[in-house]
């Protein structure tokens, strides 16, 4: 913080609403005095997410994860603090000195933000290979042959990389005097496994090649790697090729077109899912703008919850082939961990997203999915099929290999409906098989992991969360407990470095806002129990008189446990036949006891 003026901090921290900058990257709804929502930090099915812009913090009541707003962008886009203080300064048209923000950071301007500045300056190259080379003919010959327009080759920035292994090395050394090292670790070029000594600037080469370019982009557009297309069948190339996991491109953490849809899904509340990059783009050019694409993975648990900020409704849109269903189903399986809606839309076969769309146009597509079915009855429906014939025999077979997965279900409503349409589809009329089938199913046997925890019964806290909650809420009782609270009562480690915190910045004459007090504490837990403090809404009748009260029973507890100590060194004393120390340290036992029945504290 040394590095830029307390002040500025303090314009962006007034500036930057928690509230505002929170509903960019995720849904949250106000639920009385706070807002709510499913946290973006770990899998839940019921929102306890808490926002606080009274006290401009956040808290999650499930993890654990609190913090105020430049926790929350450091923690979501994993950057520092200086590049997130840059970040929103530039939102806000905060001006920060130059020789702070720019030069004085050597170490805080990382390998992310060099990483970044470089796939941007590569994203433009590859977009002006694309429309300016005439020896791109074919890539843009080939992407006319697709019916893609120009105002979406603009929109997601698509690029060529020639057939050269060295053209991008050589315009980034040339035109921007970039280390290959640099180049290396942004995952733009590679090196050569084996390289002779007499051939140093050899040793590198273009790791896209003969390839269309998809920039591939955070919710917030920033750049974070590239994904490369073939045009031309090979059977020595994959179709595909991604960046390699760099400093900020983490594969399966993004979906591909969020920052283009996220606003529509929004609106729409719901989100398709498709397999492909082209599928997720010609959906978009068509006008139906609430899709993503999975990046070429299959469904990973953080890329759900990326979506569920947006919505809870979510429809997959996979290929009608083998491997698209295979997708389908492990798609799923990630969704369902995290309690949402899921349905599915069966194509025709031999048609993906893309062609679908291009040959039978966007209504059509939006009509098959107002008939899209839940996932639940797809999967009844297709287990069934696959069996063929059913015959008695199979019957029992079928039922025990679903029974698992339909005690996987959200909620008691789908279940039954589930076991009705099974029942039907099978001519269940065997009421002892649909007896135990109902029985299974309603006994929630687990099939997709472990079950999300139940709610904590009420927890008491100590004194000192009270207190803290005092300090934070009530700024005229505040300095009176600070005044007279002693940190070697505190028994509590957490308790003791909040309040030692509460008391520099008091002495300090600065605000004992909690959204400040949290950039003085360096400890996760203490900042976690500070800002479970900050989000909570505790009334008392009489706040001068609590605070008194739990200061009586703190330093009632201290000497309590003082007199305990003194107890234990006596008797220790009398063992080992030490008289005289055996009688002092019973003297001052007594006289503890006398101070603990007059502790008094007042204002």
């Amino acid at each position: 913080m040394s590095y830029i003026p307390e002040q500025v901090i303090d314009e962006i921290r007034t500036r930057a609403d928690i509230v505002e900058i929170i509903s960019d990257y995720m849904q949250i709804k106000q639920n009385g005095q706070n807002f709510k929502g499913l946290c973006p930090f770990h899998p839940e099915k019921t929102p306890s997410f808490t926002v606080s812009p009274a006290k401009q913090i956040y808290h999650c009541f499930g993890c654990g994860e609190g913090g105020n707003v430049f926790k929350f962008i450091m923690v979501q886009e994993s950057i520092s603090f200086v590049e997130t203080v840059e970040k929103l300064a530039y939102r806000f048209n905060i001006s920060l000195p130059k020789d702070e923000s720019s030069q004085s950071f050597p170490g805080e301007r990382s390998l992310t933000q060099k990483i970044e500045g470089l796939n941007k300056k590569a994203a433009d190259y590859f977009s002006q290979n694309l429309v300016n080379n005439s020896k791109s003919n074919e890539a843009l010959e080939y992407l006319i042959s697709r019916d893609i327009s120009d105002e979406t080759i603009k929109t997601y920035q698509l690029g060529w990389a020639a057939q050269s292994w060295r053209n991008l090395k050589d315009y980034f050394v040339k035109s921007h005097k970039t280390p290959h090292i640099d180049l290396d670790k942004a995952g733009l070029i590679k090196k050569k496994e084996k390289a002779g000594p007499d051939h140093k600037d050899d040793i590198y080469y273009d790791r896209f090649r003969a390839r269309i370019i998809f920039p591939l982009k955070d919710v917030r557009g920033r750049i974070l790697g590239f994904a490369g297309r073939i045009i031309v069948k090979s059977d020595q190339e994959a179709k595909y090729l991604n960046s390699p996991e760099t400093e900020i491109y983490k594969k399966g953490d993004q979906v591909f077109g969020l920052n283009l849809a996220k606003e529509s899904i929004r609106k729409e509340n719901r989100v398709f899912i498709f397999e492909g990059y082209f599928d997720q783009i010609r959906a978009h050019q068509a006008g139906i703008k609430n899709t993503v694409a999975t990046c070429g993975t299959a469904l990973t648990p953080k890329q759900v919850s990326l979506l569920k900020n947006y919505t809870k409704n979510i429809v997959l849109v996979f290929d009608s082939d083998q491997a698209g269903q295979n997708a389908a189903e492990k798609g799923y399986k990630a969704l369902a961990e995290q309690g949402l809606n899921i349905a599915l839309i069966k194509l025709p076969e031999g048609d993906d997203p893309d062609s679908f769309i291009q040959k039978q146009g966007p209504q059509s597509f939006l009509d098959l999915a107002d008939q899209a079915k839940p996932f639940w009855e797809y999967f009844i429906r297709k287990t069934v099929s696959d069996v063929g014939t059913i015959v008695p025999g199979k019957k029992r077979a079928i039922v025990e290999k679903l029974a698992p997965f339909l005690s996987g279900l959200n909620n008691h409503i789908e279940r039954s409906e589930a076991v009705k349409l099974l029942s039907e589809v099978l001519v269940i009329d065997d009421k002892t098989l649909l007896g135990e089938l109902k029985k299974t199913v309603e006994s929630r046997k687990p099939f997709l992991g472990k079950a999300e925890p139940s709610r904590k019964e009420e927890v008491k806290y100590p004194e000192e969360y009270y207190l803290v909650h005092l300090i934070g809420n009530n700024s005229v009782l505040a300095q009176k407990i600070l005044d007279r609270v002693e940190l070697e009562e505190i028994n509590d480690p957490k308790y003791q470095g909040i309040i030692q915190a509460f008391q520099r910045q008091s002495k300090s004459g600065l605000s004992l806002e909690p959204a400040q007090i949290i950039e003085l504490i360096d400890d996760e837990e203490e900042r976690k129990v500070l800002t479970l403090i900050g989000v909570s809404q505790l009334t008392f009748e009489n706040p001068e008189e609590s605070a008194l009260d739990c200061l009586r029973k703190i330093k009632s507890r201290h000497l309590e446990k003082k007199i305990k100590e003194l107890r234990r060194q006596r008797n220790e004393a009398e063992k080992q036949g030490q008289t005289e120390r055996s009688r002092q340290l019973q003297q001052l036992v007594k006289e503890m006891k006398s101070s603990l029945n007059q502790v008094a504290v007042s204002f």
